[in-house]
């Protein structure tokens, strides 16, 4: 029985069976909204010398009443630190005093006289009481997206077909992919708008196909030059991308983000105190993506509010594919095509993720213990995926053969 009722218990054979627990809802808001989104563009073309075509667009959208959900029998920031909310049987005497015995000297510096440890059961302190979390999915979301578009492209003419795309961009909003609940404390859109998952600030795609001259205009029509030296191709493509947003966050050993941080059992505050420039000092190092020396943890009391979200960036994409292709015609109507394609054709190794969670001592020692390097700039293989090193590379190079006989 979990804060349940006796008449609540029943006669079952199994008496695992019979214990009883509060339970969860999944429910959609009253006031049903239709997610709408605004779209708009301008555009100009323009036509070059030596065949190329420019387009220049500057193309953004709003997007309302977007899907999005939010706990509303969440705990609030806080309530742990209540002194009547302390459960009285975790107390000599079972009586609450003033101030917990042996309070930390972050909590009195925070002006709280309570760990959050001694509180009452978390079903107790719920705004609907004999239930679990509440998840209201409603359409209070929003985004909006801006972007120049620039494209150049030449058509195929002589051989040559080029064509080179470019995207600046900024996608922001509240509402996301990644499951992040709503709050229900007032600062939904402070803790939670920023870049979204799907934000790349640049983008740019070089992509070309050319056929190659025929070597039998060489060789006064010789048949064996013919077969095996016209219908070459060579095509290829390339990406350089900026990388996905995150959000780093910091833990202290020993210390829970929500009930000793944030004061609630159902609530987080985990993000960093930012007290320095995270792009100074970043480079290519697998172990130095941004510079860790500008964090520190949430102290308690924390509403989350330390840092946005997605305020850094992870590595990019910057690649080149490229195809070989020959035709053998072997009749009018008969051919066999073979073609090489080679994925990430220079082998350059990309990164794809950061480790990205910083981690403390304790509340009475803000050292970091999960960093690569340490005072001295001496790396420690034990921290290898410590705070700030990659922790996923793309595929290296891949070759694939294609054969295909045309009938």
């Amino acid at each position: 029985m979990a804060n349940g009722r006796l008449q609540d218990i029943v006669a079952i054979p199994n008496p695992a069976l019979a214990r009883l627990a509060p339970s969860s809802l999944n429910a959609f808001a009253v006031k049903g909204q239709i997610p709408t989104v605004y779209q708009y563009n301008l555009g100009v073309q323009a036509k070059l010398p030596y065949g190329f075509r420019l387009d220049a667009s500057y193309v953004g959208s709003q997007s309302r009443h977007l899907l999005q959900r939010f706990n509303l029998n969440a705990i609030p920031y806080g309530a742990l630190y209540r002194r009547e909310n302390q459960d009285p049987t975790r107390f000599t005497g079972g009586v609450v005093p003033a101030t917990e015995p042996g309070l930390p000297a972050a909590y009195a510096a925070a002006g709280l006289s309570f760990t959050g440890q001694f509180a009452l059961p978390t079903d107790l302190l719920r705004p609907f009481q004999g239930y679990g979390n509440i998840n209201i999915h409603d359409m209070g979301g929003n985004a909006n997206y801006n972007s120049m578009q620039l494209s150049l492209q030449r058509r195929f003419v002589r051989q040559l077909f080029v064509q080179l795309s470019y995207t600046w961009s900024k996608a922001l909003g509240v509402s996301n992919v990644d499951g992040d609940f709503v709050r229900i404390d007032g600062n939904t859109h402070a803790a939670n708008y920023g870049p979204l998952a799907s934000h790349r600030k640049h983008n740019l795609v070089i992509n070309s196909i050319y056929d190659l001259p025929r070597l039998s205009r060489w060789a006064n029509g010789n048949k064996v030059v013919k077969f095996f030296g016209d219908n070459w191709q060579l095509s290829g493509i390339y990406i350089l991308q900026s990388g996905t947003p995150y959000t780093p966050t910091c833990t202290i050993s020993g210390v829970s983000a929500t009930t000793n941080i944030a004061g609630s059992a159902t609530e987080t505050a985990n993000r960093c105190r930012i007290t320095g420039n995270p792009g100074v000092g970043n480079s290519n190092d697998p172990y130095r993506q941004f510079n860790t020396a500008g964090f520190l943890p949430p102290l308690p009391g924390s509403v989350g509010l330390e840092s946005g979200r997605n305020f850094l960036v992870g590595p990019g994409i910057n690649n080149i594919d490229l195809s070989v292709q020959k035709s053998f015609v072997i009749s009018e109507k008969r051919r066999l095509e073979l073609r090489l394609d080679a994925f990430n054709v220079l082998n350059h190794t990309q990164f794809s993720g950061v480790n990205s969670n910083l981690n403390f001592a304790s509340l009475t020692n803000l050292t970091p213990t999960n960093l690569p390097f340490d005072a001295n700039g001496n790396f420690i293989f034990a921290n290898r995926n410590g705070f700030g090193t990659v922790s996923g590379v793309r595929d290296p190079r891949i070759l694939q053969m294609v054969a295909r006989f045309i009938f």
